[in-house]
């Protein structure tokens, strides 16, 4: 696998754009999504990212009105091309909450995205570990309803495939040192395991539930932060690279390199 990426802007791939482009195809194809609005989410990538962290959540809830199409708009080639296009732009020149931070104009254009990002605890979390600016950014499901809350089980389902290619282009393109999933196992990073060649082992934290290692990566799997201690939430997750011999910043712990 050949990576494209321009360092100046920080552009994913041309193959990355390809795979998004067939998501958004997949997505078209579906009759019961054609007339639903969703919003369509391309990675970010902070202006001081170093490989330090990529932080990886569920999905978008409540996004730029930019990125939002009903299912039937990415029927044709056009239609695709302007959808990632958006997507694309606003992640890469715009891109709150990595890219910038928020802006008074936010507030008065009252954007739902907004407010339901600043209320995130897991942006608090983010921040407490390496900062904004020093983090890449993505979601394990590209597309979700426009209107916010997590893809149904039908839209993950068909999605799935395309964007394990997309997170995997992700890595190789981006290559963190260490990988933080703030999904939870069940349900949501256990249906990317296999296709992302991640190893898994238990952890018995109030938090983290899962320690991975790949060939390039160090993962820790913590549980959605929606009702976290965000101090003792960042804590754990501290610890748990430690123990993969990825300490973070002012971490301690013993260290497990293999399982």
């Amino acid at each position: 696998m050949v990576a494209t990426t321009n360092q100046e802007t920080r552009e994913m791939s041309l193959e990355y754009a390809a795979v998004f482009m067939q998501l958004l195809e997949q997505v078209a194809s579906d009759q019961t999504l054609r007339e639903m609005e969703l919003t369509a989410f391309w990675p970010q990538r902070g202006p001081l990212y170093q490989g330090e962290l990529a932080i990886v959540g569920r999905s978008v809830n409540k996004w730029y009105p930019q990125c939002s199409f009903l299912g039937r708009e990415a029927s044709t080639p056009g239609g695709r091309l302007n959808i990632a296009s958006q997507t694309r732009t606003v992640s890469e020149t715009d891109g709150f909450p990595v890219r910038r931070q928020p802006r008074e104009e936010d507030e008065n254009e009252n954007w739902e995205f907004n407010n339901a990002y600043k209320r995130a605890r897991l942006l608090k979390i983010a921040n407490a570990l390496v900062g904004f600016p020093s983090l890449f950014w993505t979601e394990l499901f590209k597309i979700a309803p426009a209107g916010g809350g997590n893809p149904s089980l039908n839209l993950r389902r068909l999605q799935l495939s395309s964007c394990t290619d997309l997170i995997r282009l992700e890595l190789h393109e981006l290559r963190p040192q260490r990988v933080l999933a703030m999904t939870g196992l069940a349900n949501w990073l256990d249906w990317f395991a296999e296709g992302l060649g991640i190893k898994l082992q238990h952890y018995d934290g109030q938090y983290v539930e899962a320690l991975g290692l790949t060939e390039g990566e160090s993962w820790v799997v913590a549980k959605h932060p929606m009702t976290a201690k965000e101090d003792l939430y960042a804590l754990e997750v501290k610890q748990a690279f430690s123990e993969l011999g990825k300490p973070l910043p002012n971490s301690e712990g013993k260290c497990v390199t293999e399982f």
